[in-house]
């Protein structure tokens, strides 16, 4: 099978046979995945969709001689990867039912470590874990950061563990309490990495991100779902996603049509952490991001508190910009530790001609209704910039040269009323509709409207700020100040 240029030989499994074969046919197909060991370079295993209960196990261990690798579900006539498979794989296979191809680890240590991958694709598969109640490996790895090589790609995959089914819009499990559902992918120095259309279930566990790639080139990162369980009490909570950390060269980030989606986990689940970040990219651009907020155990206790602890969108280091197109709809969570959304970058950049734009932001947090308490009085004074739905920061290191290109902030509308909404920091801002308290540093800005619960300090300006403000409304009949 050609792909990316490369002739792959192709072995065929299905799980759900009795017997294993020699893998040379669907007729014939091994029953289950070779030993870590036994992994041939330059294979494409091509693994018949079936039921999670007919899976290949997880080939644990460590083989860095592998250089290219395919590992994919049976595509569905609608993928373009359906036209690359040979014909009696689509005869034989091409039919079933199922949505993808499943791999199974049934060991919390187990993990598929290969560190010499130039090549690796994850296609319709179904990886998780069964039967565990701890990590110690992430489930899939290829680590290593002397150099930018390999392209890594998962496609239309699914990322979980038994039983904790909670992309399901109507899971009952109730809530889970233990660290197994996150350590899936971990990444170092790549070329490129593709993660497209890929649903991701995760409650975060100290020392463990869900899918982590330390520095890719270049990165594609659409289409996806992330399911996010509440969590308890955790000293070093990690990103969930995690895909540029650290600056080695990185070109150009695109991220589009993420749907996030936090969930309820219990009495024992109060916060929410950092979702997405992302890196010293001189190119980025973002589209199309939504959070909502369900309860994934209905009918137990709610928490006593609810917080956002880390921002759904993390952008740090950034040259070339835009981000467009995010709503968010929290009606349980009022108290934000963290920006909700945050952006900063230096002004000036290397090269002229950048753009860098926030526009068409459209956020809202809990009201009335919303578990624990909001900001009080006192704290919403300090205009901190951890408590806003949105932080845009633009700064400039003493003596650093290169062209200027101040952030445009337009068309956002931010509601938080008893807490922050916006903090921006060297930025133009023109059309925002705002209730919740602003703070704005060297900034100009044309405001629609501002608007806070509390009696006063709706806006702070600060280093030469100027605004224009179409409405203010203080709740001066507020009864608790």
């Amino acid at each position: 099978m050609l792909y990316s240029a490369t002739d792959y030989n192709v072995v065929y499994v299905d799980p759900s046979a009795a017997a294993g074969g020699d893998g040379a046919s669907p007729a014939t197909a091994l029953n289950n995945l070779p030993a870590i060991g036994d992994i041939a370079d330059g294979t494409c295993y091509l693994i018949r969709r079936t039921a999670p209960a007919s899976a290949c196990a997880l080939p644990s261990g460590q083989n860095d001689a592998v250089r290219r690798l395919l590992l994919v579900g049976m595509p569905l006539p609608s993928d373009p990867l359906h036209a690359l498979v040979p014909d009696e794989a689509k005869a034989a296979w091409g039919g079933d039912a199922h949505e993808r191809a499943n791999i199974r680890a049934t060991s919390g240590s187990a993990g598929m470590a290969m560190n010499g991958l130039e090549t690796l694709l994850f296609h319709r598969i179904n990886l998780f874990r069964s039967g565990v109640s701890y990590i110690s490996a992430y489930l899939v790895s290829s680590y290593q950061t002397s150099e930018s090589k390999g392209v890594f790609t998962f496609d239309l995959c699914r990322f979980s563990l038994e039983g904790r089914d909670i992309d399901d819009e109507h899971y009952a499990g109730g809530a889970y309490t233990q660290n197994c559902l996150c350590g899936y992918v971990r990444l170092g120095r790549v070329r490129m990495l593709n993660i497209r259309d890929c649903v991701v279930n995760v409650r975060p566990a100290e020392q463990y991100n869900g899918i982590s790639c330390q520095s890719p080139d270049i990165l594609n990162f659409t289409g996806n779902k992330i399911n996010v369980l509440a969590r308890g009490s955790m000293d070093y909570p990690p990103t969930l996603i995690d895909l540029s950390s650290t600056r080695r060269g990185q070109i150009e980030a695109v991220v589009s049509d993420l749907s996030v989606r936090y969930l309820l986990n219990g009495g024992d689940g109060t916060c929410f952490d950092r979702v997405l970040s992302l890196s010293c990219f001189p190119s980025l651009r973002v589209k199309g991001v939504s959070a909502t907020m369900a309860d994934a155990a209905p009918g137990t206790a709610r928490p006593g508190r609810l917080a956002m602890n880390g921002s759904l969108l993390n952008v740090s280091e950034a040259g070339d910009y835009s981000i467009s197109g995010v709503t968010a709809v929290l009606p349980y969570c009022r108290r934000f530790d963290s920006p909700f959304v945050r952006v900063s970058g230096q002004t000036c950049n290397t090269y002229a001609g950048c753009e860098r734009e926030i526009r068409g932001i459209d956020m809202s947090a809990g009201g009335e209704d919303a578990i624990g308490d909001g900001r009080t009085y006192a704290e919403c004074k300090n205009f901190s910039e951890s408590q806003s739905l949105l932080s845009v920061s633009s700064y400039q290191y003493e003596g650093q040269g290169g062209y200027p290109k101040i952030p445009e902030i337009r068309d956002v509308t931010l509601r938080n009323p008893r807490g922050m909404s916006l903090y921006a920091s060297g930025c133009r801002v023109t059309g925002a509709v705002l209730e919740g308290g602003a703070s704005l540093s060297g900034c100009l800005a044309d405001i629609t409207s501002i608007s806070t619960w509390f009696p006063g300090y709706a806006l702070r300006l600060d280093n030469y700020s100027h605004a224009r403000v179409g409405s203010l409304t203080v709740n001066t009949a507020n009864t608790e100040y």
